[in-house]
């Protein structure tokens, strides 16, 4: 159950209603809060503001809600998803005043590159989000990571930039505070949005309801279907679910859809968990019989 600090997002209409979120004011964002420091920090230097916390992990989630709660933080809202579905589905367009990453993964292995947060591509969604004039703040310990984000702020040319100092107000991280005991130089660039791009959305909502299917669902293990940007993989049955992955975009799922007996067929549900997509869309045309199944299964 998602506590009354968290946005339950696959819940909420897309993309969000800041306003009806929090109310009137300027909304800020941390990505990858870890557990909250910053958070704490801005809604305090900012109370009239509103924050908004976008993190992957349930540990951080949790130690990010208690250090709220601990400290009576109110205008402050997590959501637990990747930065990636956060800025194409969740934010609006010129919504929110600045970003910052803290000590963001760098990834240093080559073939993890592409990976890596505030690639040109992701800028330009990140620049479509901003006010005009918004900010993106990054600090990093990892040199090449510092030089990769500078080198695509002059690809995406949609930011300008300025390397310097970290801000003497900051209160600093326990990363940070980690890497100076280690002689660490902490590195921080400052990025103005100039541009307003044009963006393609890769998620997109769809209207999906529970079909009743004659198939065989046990038959259909690891059928893989794919149609543009969306992958759907049928993994198995597993009692009274149907276990499959669905990806839209940047949007990853595994669900377990619930089966139920009927005398016209099996019925498959859709919880309240599971994004309502293009990729369920798909699944549910393949298994009502309204799109065909591919001839071999994905093995």
């Amino acid at each position: 159950m998602e506590s009354l600090l968290s946005i339950d997002w696959k819940n909420e209409t897309f993309p969000l209603d800041l306003k009806k979120i929090f109310g009137e004011g300027a909304v800020r964002v941390e990505i990858g809060f870890g557990n909250g420091e910053f958070l704490v920090y801005l809604a305090r230097k900012y109370p009239d503001d509103y924050v908004l916390g976008i993190e992957y992990s349930w540990v951080s989630m949790r130690k990010a809600e208690k250090r709220l709660k601990k400290e009576g933080i109110e205008n402050v809202k997590l959501v637990r998803v990747s930065a990636e579905v956060a800025f194409d589905l969740l934010i609006p367009e010129r919504s929110i005043k600045e970003v910052w990453l803290n000590f963001p993964d760098p990834w240093p292995k080559k073939r993890h590159t592409k990976r890596r947060l505030l690639n040109r591509e992701f800028q330009k969604y990140l620049a479509a989000s901003l006010e005009d004039g918004g900010e993106v703040h990054l600090l990093t310990d990892h040199e090449g990571y510092f030089e990769f984000v500078k080198e695509e702020v002059n690809e995406s040319g949609v930011f300008c930039m300025e390397e310097k100092e970290p801000p003497s107000w900051h209160p600093g991280t326990k990363y940070w505070r980690k890497w100076e005991e280690m002689g660490k130089k902490i590195h921080y660039l400052r990025m103005v949005k100039k541009a307003h791009p044009e963006v393609k959305r890769m998620i997109k909502p769809c209207e999906v309801e529970p079909v009743i299917t004659r198939l065989d669902l046990h038959s259909m293990r690891d059928v893989l279907i794919r149609e543009d940007e969306v992958i759907v993989k049928i993994f198995k049955v597993d009692g009274d679910k149907l276990v499959v992955y669905l990806k839209e975009g940047p949007l990853f799922e595994k669900a377990y859809l619930p089966l139920e007996e009927t005398q016209e067929g099996i019925k498959v549900g859709i919880p309240e968990n599971v994004f309502r997509g293009r990729a369920l869309k798909k699944l549910m045309e393949v298994l009502n019989g309204k799109d065909s199944i591919p001839s071999t299964p994905s093995r």
